[in-house]
């Protein structure tokens, strides 16, 4: 019986095990670009435009159409009235028009590239909101365990207070004082632990899960911290190469120049090729409808000619303003660059000095733990009081919330470094 009830809960403890997903970065990045509300509308936007293109190349088609007319005129000198009928077929094809139909295609075909790097625009944002709120909840959960620690280690230090009270070898007020310091760690560990939730929270929102997102276990070291970075104009050149609002703004322009010679094209004669079949017929003729509609068919073709010579100043305008969205296109790619540029120069600044924070700040955690060790083990023999004690146990808690801070800081920086670099961001 005891063997089947150890069997049933190991069963139940792997179902559960199954059951919940941990999901890594690379995993975390692929499923919120899978399903989140703001990348699946770029991806319908894209569709849309490409939609845009084949209306675009149909300008190349010829356009058909039919009409009929019926028509009853009562004449009051006769006093009876006609019934005419009339059919039309009629076809147009465009042969030339200054270059906007071809001008036409070359901008949609551009505004589908655009919009499909919008869609990488949506994917890249996602991807780095996932990175960030993953590293910090890395970092709340450290921050929890390094909370844990310290409210276990106020808890031992009430419990020999209390003892050493009863020895005598410490005051009541002392021992209040432990008290609250225990208190205000158990007050920091809940703090930690909202902290994780809420950030777990933020992952899964990001993600559109419905369920809870637990991460994979990772241990951050000095290696994946203290990583040598390339200069700022190596990063900035190789960012210039693929990120999407650069190329987008670069596409821009393109699609602007087209419009300058589309516009020109208002210059140029349009020429058209028509042609068409028509046939009648009228109830005061003799012959049978049939037989009129045989005989009145007619055919035509014509070659049809528009040459502009004044249209009150519309194409000029039209190429001024196409020249000044040129202008606009350039100046918009100069802030996109300097913006890129900026970004990078700072996220490069910023590694470098959370980095430096983060091996000052180590070297001081490790002080201030020999230091701590020291004054805890004098205040055990009554060599010092409760003030000293917990002035070195502040400066340790103060020591290992900077290195966790700088450590993460410098991870987060360094990561979004990597993606400047079209490195794959994984951990």
């Amino acid at each position: 019986m005891k063997k089947t009830v150890i069997s049933i809960v190991c069963l139940v403890f792997a179902f559960v095990s199954y059951g919940q997903k941990v999901w890594t970065l690379e995993e975390c990045i692929k499923y919120a670009q899978d399903n989140n509300l703001s990348v699946k509308l770029s991806r319908l936007n894209d569709t849309l435009t490409k939609d845009n293109i084949l209306t675009a190349k149909a300008g190349y088609y010829p356009s058909v159409a039919f009409s009929s007319g019926q028509n009853f005129t009562y004449t009051n000198d006769i006093g009876e009235g006609v019934y005419n009928g009339s059919y039309g077929l009629n076809a147009n094809v465009n042969i030339y028009d200054g270059g906007k139909t071809y001008n036409n295609i070359k901008q949609k075909s551009l505004a589908s590239e655009i919009a499909e790097l919008e869609v990488k625009h949506a994917e890249d944002n996602i991807m780095l909101s996932v990175l960030q709120t993953y590293i910090q909840i890395l970092y709340a959960k450290e921050a929890v365990t390094t909370a844990k620690n310290n409210t276990e280690l106020s808890g031992k230090t009430l419990e020999r207070a209390y003892a050493m009270y009863e020895a005598g070898s410490i005051s009541s007020v002392d021992v209040a004082v432990l008290e609250s310091e225990n208190a205000s760690y158990n007050y920091r560990l809940i703090e930690a632990e909202n902290t994780y939730q809420k950030q777990k929270l933020e992952l899964k929102q990001l993600m559109e899960l419905t369920e809870n997102a637990e991460i994979q276990e990772i241990t951050i070291g000095d290696d994946d911290v203290l990583v040598t970075l390339n200069d700022v104009n190596t990063i900035y050149n190789k960012a210039l190469t693929f990120v999407p609002d650069i190329l987008a703004a670069q596409k821009d322009k393109q699609s602007a120049q087209l419009g300058v010679s589309t516009a020109k094209g208002g210059y140029l004669p349009e020429v058209s090729l028509g042609a068409g079949v028509s046939a009648g017929h009228n109830s005061k003729s003799d012959l049978e409808v049939m037989k009129q509609l045989k005989s009145s068919v007619g055919e035509n073709i014509g070659l049809n000619i528009s040459v502009p010579i004044y249209d009150r100043r519309q194409t000029k305008n039209a190429v001024i303003q196409a020249k000044n969205q040129v202008l606009v296109a350039e100046n918009s790619i100069a802030q996109q660059e300097k913006q890129l540029y900026k970004t990078i120069d700072e996220l490069h600044l910023d590694c470098i000095s959370y980095q430096q924070s983060y091996k000052s700040a180590k070297a001081n955690l490790i002080a201030s733990e020999k230091s701590y060790d020291l004054v805890e083990k004098q205040f055990d023999l009554g060599m010092k009081n409760i003030i000293e004690l917990l002035n070195q146990r502040t400066a340790l808690s103060s020591a290992q919330q900077a290195t966790l801070q700088a450590k993460y800081q410098a991870l987060m920086k360094l990561k979004l470094l990597d993606y400047y670099q079209g490195k794959e961001i994984k951990l």
